[in-house]
């Protein structure tokens, strides 16, 4: 518990939690990102529509485009409450995440597309800030934060 207090009371630094769910047979899809830090959690959420059906790891990967979107206008929030901070972790349930985007992993054309899509994203922030995309591992169980993004994906597709 108090390293999740430490996550929520970093001054410097805000860890974002993203997530989806899908609706199996159907081209919905929710995604979601919890923004944790400088005291303050906020939990941003959206229905998609996708034509790849089924494709679990591609509805994680949009979470995290999802997520890396959401920067600029949360950055924005923390600004006016007089934070700045200069370190983000984007945090994904997909194992494959850092070797997809950092070792360019993945043979699939629709992967691709959104692995250089998110890779553009990231090369757009201002270059004062250390932002990374890492496997949330372990910690998972644990986080009360990754479980609100999960609930937020859910809730954005009808699903209780």
């Amino acid at each position: 518990m108090a390293e999740l207090n430490e996550i929520l009371h970093h001054q410097n630094e805000v860890t974002v939690y993203c997530d989806c769910s899908v609706c199996l047979g159907h081209p919905l899809v929710g995604l979601s990102a919890c923004f944790v830090g400088c005291g303050s959690t906020h939990v941003e959420s959206q229905k998609v529509y996708t034509k790849y059906i089924g494709k679990t790891m591609y509805a994680e990967f949009l979470a995290v485009k999802f997520a890396i979107e959401m920067l600029p206008k949360m950055l924005e929030k923390y600004g006016k409450y007089s934070y700045n901070p200069t370190k983000i972790t984007v945090f994904s349930d997909s194992q494959v995440i850092g070797d997809f985007i950092y070792a360019g992993a993945g043979r699939k054309d629709y992967m691709k597309e959104v692995v250089t899509e998110i890779r553009g994203l990231l090369e757009s922030l201002p270059d004062d800030l250390d932002v990374k995309v890492e496997y949330i591992g372990e910690h998972k169980k644990q986080s009360i934060f990754h479980k609100a993004s999960h609930n937020a994906a859910r809730k954005a597709i009808g699903k209780d």
